[in-house]
């Protein structure tokens, strides 16, 4: 079973052992938190979320307690002060900038630690080999095969034609769904030279290998992959699996946010944990550290601390307090979860079909859509819930807009507007890297679908000929800075 299982393995390999895990999209689940956050729901006062926001300082009283916090609209440049009871800092990797901001004496306890993923057609290790005419080529900073094509005579933006060097349509389709395609086996390989853990994961119809543990210094938003933590990736599941072929399609790195208690330990022996700290002087409170796996006790507990700051300072009565402690928060759902809908006894339950599933839902909510294609239907539940609903239901009043961006795919200009409309995707690449992801499966594929998504932009802020033009080259500049080429899928056997 282990060699049907994974045909690749070496012949040494004898026995194996089985576990079973669970997969998330952390980009989707955190823009739906916001959406969640700022809807208007009963019981809730909608909150209010701004991207492109970066905190610049804040303002102390007398005693030095932070009274305003100073905030910078980036895409227009304006700078606002916000009065403030309280401030959680839950920056991520940027929270001892932040400590700092607040009370310079406060000592760093993050250490960060950079991961390098690559995203692989990972053939003779979780499926088969096989051949075809994908050509070699290697890892270099940009797109130097796509750049010769993409100016046209007139000026105007390229067209899909004249793209250059375009993905066999065979695997367009697979990187659309949010869980596993092609098979559902994975591999983790527990003992590596350097003691870290490797593994490979089916993921949006490919494979993700992964990962790196680089001690690294400053915290930055978008940190790049390297060529060395690739090769050293590749290195290991080559020794594994020595007749395997690793076709490269995407190459990214995050930074993980560490509470170390060791300050000279080593960043790959360090657990997730997270850590709450109240300042004093300064009133912040910061959640530090921690993983997805458990955001909402680390939320529930920061909440809770903020409750109890408050009460303290006479702000909220014990009575106010406990009403909205974070008790009242365990149970909520997110705005696209339907159960609240299909809950009620009282309602004739849905069928069964995911597909039927959302059209019943969708006759219990009172809204109608079209007969769409059942494979589109079943990609917007995947990855929308129910929301997928209000994509349908623009798809029924613009017919236009259910029609396919790119041949042999799903993406349509519908689910782009929803995702500037509801998902905070302020530019044409925030789309396409961090909720579609498609720059994190298929570089070249995002990079294709560039020019229709900087369309459905335009038509939807107005925008002219040249500002088109201009959002399309800034928005390829950012893809390819934050990416390797894979113009030509690289293979590596």
């Amino acid at each position: 079973r282990l060699k049907d299982s994974l045909p690749g393995l070496g012949s040494h390999y004898k026995y194996g052992v089985v576990t079973f895990d669970g997969q998330m999209d952390d980009s989707a689940l955190l823009a739906q938190i916001f959406a969640t956050c700022t809807a208007e729901r009963p019981g809730f006062t909608p909150s209010i979320a701004m991207n492109y926001t970066r905190l610049e300082g804040f303002r102390f009283d007398e005693k030095g307690r932070i009274e305003k916090a100073v905030i910078r609209e980036k895409t227009k440049g304006k700078l606002m002060e916000v009065k403030v009871k309280t401030v959680v800092n839950a920056a991520g990797s940027f929270g001892d900038q932040v400590r700092h901001m607040a009370n310079p004496e406060l000592q760093p306890v993050m250490r960060l630690s950079k991961g390098d993923h690559l995203v692989v057609d990972l053939e003779g290790i979780l499926t088969p080999k096989r051949s075809d005419d994908y050509t070699e080529s290697t890892i270099t900073r940009g797109n130097t095969n796509v750049s010769e094509s993409t100016t046209t005579s007139d000026g105007s933006l390229p067209s899909r034609d004249n793209l250059g060097s375009l993905p066999p349509a065979s695997f367009r389709n697979k990187f659309q769904t949010s869980g596993t395609s092609g098979g559902r086996m994975g591999i983790l390989i527990p003992r590596t030279r350097d003691g870290r853990v490797i593994f490979g994961l089916p993921w949006r119809g490919s494979t993700v290998l992964g990962t790196s543990d680089i001690e690294w210094s400053e915290p930055v938003v978008d940190p790049l992959p390297d060529a060395s933590s690739a090769e050293q990736i590749i290195s290991e599941v080559r020794r594994v699996c020595p007749e395997a072929t690793l076709r490269v399609r995407a190459h990214w790195a995050g930074l993980r946010p560490l509470v170390m208690a060791d300050p000279k330990g080593s960043t790959k022996d360090a657990l997730r944990v997270h850590y709450l700290e109240s300042d004093p002087k300064s009133g912040l409170i910061s959640v530090l550290g921690g993983k997805w796996t458990i955001f909402r006790r680390m939320g529930e507990e920061a909440i809770d601390r903020v409750l109890i700051d408050l009460k303290k300072r006479g702000l909220l009565t014990p009575e106010e307090a406990l009403s909205k402690s974070a008790l009242t928060t365990r149970n909520a759902r997110l705005s696209n979860d339907p159960r609240p809908i299909i809950a009620d006894p009282t309602k004739p339950q849905p069928p069964f079909s995911r597909v039927e599933w959302l059209r019943g839902i969708g006759d219990l909510a009172g809204v109608k859509f079209p007969n769409s294609d059942p494979a589109l239907v079943e990609y917007l539940i995947s990855n929308y819930g129910l929301h997928a609903l209000k994509i349908l239901e623009d798809i029924q009043s613009h017919p236009e807009k259910g029609e396919s961006l790119l041949p042999g795919t799903l993406f349509t200009p519908a689910e782009i507007e929803y995702l500037a409309k509801y998902q905070f995707a302020t530019f044409p690449y925030d789309a396409i890297t961090r909720r579609l992801r498609i720059a994190f499966t298929d570089s070249r594929l995002a990079e294709e679908l560039l020019p229709s998504v900087v369309d459905v932009y335009g038509n939807l802020n107005g925008w002219n000929d040249e500002k088109r033009k201009e959002e399309f080259e800034f928005n390829r500049e950012v893809l390819r800075r934050n990416q390797f080429d894979f113009s030509t899928p690289r293979e590596m056997s």
